[in-house]
């Protein structure tokens, strides 16, 4: 999934390094669409943010047990990044692997905000040495509003095989400037709000709050942004801070989109205790843009989502529904299709029969809304069941939908290119298509099997 701010970022530290000491264009609007008032942009007094990039380390040792020694000796720096130096020591008798950084653990930070980078990956054999280097993005750091480094929070996973050797929590390595860094200051806010950056850089901020959305179990949403870039792309930025004494994750889960429930998922941190973090959800990877005139959509005018704190198992501590207005008033389109099922509870309309968006696939995408009029939520898909296309039995992949009481979702049932090829079939061609479906309860339980057909 692409990052918002990850696309801004690629072309953020080349133009900052050209544009340090220039006069600053005219702000960018941020609007509070909540309410249709204008939110004022902080003023960074004309100028963008001035990378700096020249903090050193003392040689600290971070790990020194279960025979093994890590020690980080050096922080260096590229045009392009800052180079966290590390020297291994494999002192045990087995042959051990050494990560940070990875999908199934990452805690690494810098100035006290979690930082996707970090990645360390190294094998290093039994009684041998290595010196690898943690690399930090040095324009994904100025989205952070971060010129120089204070701290480094690295995590570290150890590995024997399949088997978990050792596990770090966060290590904090302190620079030569973490004595006089004011860590209270929230630079995101500021390198977001700065006139210069969202000018010179490529992104309008559509939204903008300081509301706190969430406070509960320790984490606090502190800042909300609806930004576009040039592309056209747009997304929402959610800076959180963990308060409490553990780590923990905030979860945006179940992501409205204009009043349709688009995906069970948004976007999740790992946030430190004390750390902040930001949550990046880009519309198009939560709602395909081919889809969006038939849903009646014009432009994205709200997100809604269930925002969650869970533990590192996974265990939820607490959940709220917030949501976010951030174009005109009354801007979400209502659907209105034909009604393929009525009964129980569950009204399921159609959307429209489409090709695949992206080149590399012939499939189709049959779209469906279904609307919980029940008062218990669903998960509704096709139940393992086949469609028939033509008459003609076809694979389908859907993945479950969670609809709330008295919401509305969208269902994506993808028709395999390789069954529709077989059966000498394209999207001209189709003139029926049939599906059983299942809804079940919270207990997995099902409470309801339509079926549908739509003829072309």
């Amino acid at each position: 999934m692409r990052k918002i701010i990850s696309i801004i970022a690629a072309v953020l530290m080349v133009l900052a390094l050209t544009a340090c000491g220039n006069p600053s264009p005219a702000p960018a609007d941020a609007t509070d669409g909540g309410n249709n008032q204008e939110n004022e942009v902080i003023d960074q007094g004309g100028e963008g943010l001035t990378p700096v990039f020249s903090a050193t380390i003392n040689e600290t040792v971070l790990v020194d047990e279960k025979d093994v020694k890590i020690t980080a000796t050096e922080l260096t720096y590229t045009g392009y990044s800052a180079e966290l130096e590390l020297l291994i020591e494999n002192n045990s008798d087995r042959d051990l692997s050494f990560y940070a950084g990875t999908l199934g653990y990452s805690v690494n930070s810098v100035n006290h905000y979690m930082i996707a980078d970090g990645y360390l990956g190294e094998d290093v054999d039994a009684g041998m040495q290595a010196k690898p280097s943690v690399s930090f993005s040095l324009d994904q750091l100025m989205m952070y509003g971060i010129t120089d480094i204070a701290d480094i929070g690295l995590g570290i996973e150890i590995k024997d095989g399949y088997d978990e050797y050792l596990i770090t929590g966060p290590i904090e390595i302190p620079t030569s400037i973490a004595d006089t860094y004011d860590y209270d200051k929230d630079t995101f806010r500021e390198a977001m709000n700065s006139k210069a950056l969202a000018k010179e850089y490529g992104f309008v901020i559509d939204y903008y709050s300081d509301d706190a959305l969430f406070d509960e179990s320790g984490i606090k949403i502190l800042s909300s942004y609806v930004i576009t870039n040039e592309d056209g792309e747009q997304g929402l930025l959610l800076e959180v801070i963990n308060q409490s004494d553990k780590n923990q994750y905030a979860i945006a889960a179940d992501s409205v989109l204009n009043g349709i429930d688009v995906s069970d998922y948004g976007d999740s941190e790992m946030v430190a205790p004390g750390k902040r973090a930001v949550l990046d959800i880009t519309f198009d990877d939560l709602l395909d843009p081919s889809y969006l005139e038939l849903l009646g959509i014009k432009e994205y005018s709200e997100y809604a989502c269930t925002f969650e704190v869970a533990t590192e198992d996974g265990t939820t501590l607490a959940g709220k529904d917030i949501q976010i207005v951030f174009g005109k008033t009354g801007a979400a389109e209502s659907f209105s299709g034909e009604t393929l099922y009525d009964a129980n509870g569950f009204t399921i309309q159609n959307v429209g029969l489409v090709e695949d968006s992206s080149s590399y696939s012939d499939d189709l995408h049959l779209l469906l809304l279904v609307k919980n009029g029940t008062n218990q939520t669903v998960s509704v898909d096709n139940g393992f069941n086949d469609a028939y296309v033509n008459k003609m039995k076809t694979t389908v992949i859907m993945y479950s939908k969670t609809v709330k009481p008295g919401k509305t979702g969208l269902l994506d049932i993808e028709l395999m290119e390789n069954d529709l090829e077989s059966n000498n079939l394209t999207l001209s061609d189709i003139t029926e298509i049939s599906l059983k479906l299942d809804v079940r309860d919270d207990n997995y339980m099902t409470v309801d099997e339509p079926e549908v057909k739509i003829t072309y």
